[in-house]
């Protein structure tokens, strides 16, 4: 089921249609007054009207409205205008997560996936941790970060405290007052030094100490923070851009 989800999703064509129809009929059963004409008009008519895939919640059959559901998500990915309240009126769980889903992958934003309840398939949406990191993910402001404490997922929320600082390039130190990851506030204080071009910033790294036992201190320390500073370069491994 999954797999037919996704094969709907990457491609909307009248070739895609076609496979869509045949699925129908030999897998769930949809009654034989669906044809190919129709599907793809009532997906284009998705587009130009603005309840889109609220149309597909007043199909009775189950099958067919999780086809049609489908289609149209597929059909508004690819004229790129798939947004939040298509995806909201969405009833069932699993197709209103994958639409979250792949509107979080194509608008680079990870706040979408906080509309998703079940912990599970929101987790799923989110992928992997270092997607946060990745230049395309927007982080607009710390508000994202505050989301991820309020679902008690602790490491996401230090790296997003990170990841903003990295790619806003920002001065204040204080920022990294709530950063409780060592590592992810060694990297915090360290860039915002170099923004500065200030490595006296560096002190406020003894406010974590001491660091776990497996963090060496020649580098998890003030003075080990300044000579990274000044010399303007980064120890291998350690860089979480």
């Amino acid at each position: 089921m999954k797999n037919r989800k996704k094969e709907v999703l990457k491609l909307f064509s009248k070739k895609a249609l076609n496979i869509l129809i045949v699925t129908c009929a030999l897998i769930t059963g949809c009654s034989s007054n669906t044809t190919t004409k129709n599907l793809e008009v009532t997906a284009v008519n998705l587009v130009e009207q603005p309840s889109k895939t609220q149309l597909c919640e007043s199909i009775e059959n189950e099958s067919e409205r999780e086809l049609c559901t489908l289609t149209a998500i597929g059909y508004l990915l690819q004229n790129n205008a798939l947004s939040e309240n298509d995806c909201k009126v969405i009833t069932n769980v699993q197709n209103q997560a994958d639409c979250f889903s792949y509107l979080s992958e194509t608008s680079h934003r990870l706040d979408y996936c906080f509309n998703i309840n079940d912990i599970s398939l929101r987790d799923s949406c989110f992928g992997d941790a270092k997607r946060i990191f990745k230049p395309e993910t927007i982080i607009e402001s710390e508000a994202l970060c505050e989301m991820f404490d309020k679902a008690n997922k602790w490491l996401w929320a230090n790296q997003c405290r990170l990841s903003y600082v990295l790619k806003h390039e920002v001065l204040d130190a204080k920022k990294c007052d709530k950063i409780t990851y060592p590592l992810a506030f060694y990297n915090c204080v360290k860039n915002i030094a170099y923004f500065n071009e200030d490595a006296s910033i560096c002190v406020k790294i003894n406010e974590k100490l001491p660091f776990p036992k497996n963090y060496p201190p020649l580098v998890f320390s003030e003075s080990g923070c300044k000579y990274w500073v000044e010399n303007k370069r980064s120890y291998k491994g350690l860089e979480l851009k």
